[in-house]
């Protein structure tokens, strides 16, 4: 990792999960850190303890809406004018499961207008990017334990649900790609699998998240999923490791980053359980389930010698002394996803949905006007 001094970098989406670790590591290695995030889905809480240190700044800006940091007071303190921009994360955008409905014009306009933005501001500082982009673009695969290569095309439905995440990833990779051919942007990007560790949100799908939350609550939990169903894991702090490579060394890519280790749920439960030394019951709906592609590493292994390192045990140690440390300042409560709560269930929904016209709304005006 270059560590020059007075270089500045900027993260997008730097209060999410992946994003406030990653600003974290390069405060801590001595760079001047710009966080651009709208707290749509990030979390105050997760960069607090970097607010008072001189090279953290956070600026409060949705980058669907064009932002001009020389006129930024938190973008002066690093002279950005005269010094410039060396680097760019650009993580910004809802990632979890449960953001996809109640996220989905801003998950939309995160892979179109703010990418967009990003590269822009690249542009005028001559910013090497680093693009986070999903093993989502690869689509469900015909088979479980299915390594897919970066070249792998694969296949996504552009009217689903999910397709403000899915498919707007793979819009974002053509609009890095033709930035990178057209403009001369120096782009990577890199394709995330499931990445785990603190910080993880609760009660928005993210299946570790809970685990962890309802074993040490030792309350019920109903997975809707399989026992024998396959996933893969990867430590946050892997994955760090990568995107320091990649945004060092790497080209324009793409890059597979996760954990080619398969493991079944059933293993999955039963390692948490003695881990938090709980005997909560689980019950899995035994429902078919999506099926999750593997990555195959050849690329950053034979460019990098990258390879994740943590074992699934040791990261999920990690997890769950900082779930079991924090539970206060989270305000975190046990999920009982198979109680009878289900009225409640059906008025949060409607209550969000309520939420959402309104903030697509508010959305849709301030870009194309009202």
């Amino acid at each position: 990792m270059d560590k020059k001094k007075n270089k500045n970098i900027i993260v997008t989406g730097g209060a999410g999960f992946i994003g406030s670790h990653l600003c974290d590591s390069l405060v801590k290695n001595g760079f001047n850190v710009l966080c651009i995030d709208n707290f749509s889905s990030g979390e105050e809480s997760n960069i607090s303890h970097l607010l008072q240190l001189p090279n953290f700044e956070l600026i409060n800006h949705d980058l669907t809406t064009k932002i001009n940091l020389n006129e930024c007071r938190e973008a002066k303190k690093f002279d950005v004018e005269f010094l410039g921009i060396s680097q760019i994360y650009h993580l910004a955008c809802p990632t979890s499961p449960g953001d996809y409905d109640k996220f989905a014009m801003s998950t939309l306009f995160a892979n179109s207008h703010a990418t967009k933005n990003v590269l822009d501001i690249a542009i005028e500082y001559n910013s090497k990017v680093l693009f986070s982009s999903s093993s989502v673009i690869y689509g469900e695969p015909k088979k479980e334990m299915t390594f897919v290569k970066e070249e792998d095309l694969g296949l996504v439905n552009n009217l689903d649900p999910k397709a403000c995440y899915n498919e707007g990833k793979r819009f974002s990779e053509s609009v890095c790609y033709y930035y990178s051919k057209y403009k001369g942007v120096d782009i990577k990007i890199a394709r995330i699998f499931s990445i785990y560790g603190p910080r993880m949100k609760i009660k928005n799908g993210r299946l570790i998240a809970d685990l962890i939350n309802n074993a040490i609550d030792n309350k019920p939990l109903t997975l809707d999923c399989r026992k024998e169903d396959i996933r893969s894991y990867c430590y946050i702090n892997d994955l760090l490791e990568a995107f320091y490579l990649i945004m060092d060394n790497g080209e324009f890519g793409p890059y597979n980053v996760g954990n080619p280790a398969p493991v079944k749920m059933i293993e999955v439960l039963e390692t948490i359980k003695d881990l938090t030394f709980s005997d909560f019951k689980c019950t899995f709906t035994e429902k078919k389930h999506s099926k999750k592609p593997l990555p195959d590493l050849s690329r950053v292994k034979k460019e990098f010698g990258w390879f994740p390192l943590t074992p699934i045990e040791k990261g999920f140690k990690e997890t769950i002394a900082f779930t079991k440390a924090n539970r206060n300042s989270l305000n975190i409560s046990s999920i009982d996803y198979g109680g009878d709560d289900s009225n409640n269930k059906e008025n949060e929904k409607e209550s969000s949905k309520n939420n959402i016209n309104s903030n697509s709304n508010n959305l849709f005006k301030s870009i194309f006007g009202s």
